[in-house]
């Protein structure tokens, strides 16, 4: 559950910073920067890495038996 709040947490920082880009002024001011890199990032690892996390934690206890 850690890791689906985190999930959360990071996806909503990732949709904060795609509402910024959504803004032509704003990201007419933006583009090439560091930011959109970020916002790719922010997306990418609140996508997959919190996911692989989490799929790491719940299956890697288990016996062979279990699955």
């Amino acid at each position: 559950m850690l890791f689906c709040i985190g999930f959360l947490f990071q996806f909503l920082i990732a949709g904060l910073t795609g509402i910024m880009l959504s803004a032509a002024p704003f990201n007419w001011q933006l583009s090439g920067s560091y930011f959109v890199v970020a916002h790719f990032h922010y997306v990418i690892v609140g996508g997959i890495l919190f996911a692989l996390f989490a799929a790491f934690i719940n299956w890697y206890p288990r016996s062979p038996d279990e699955c």
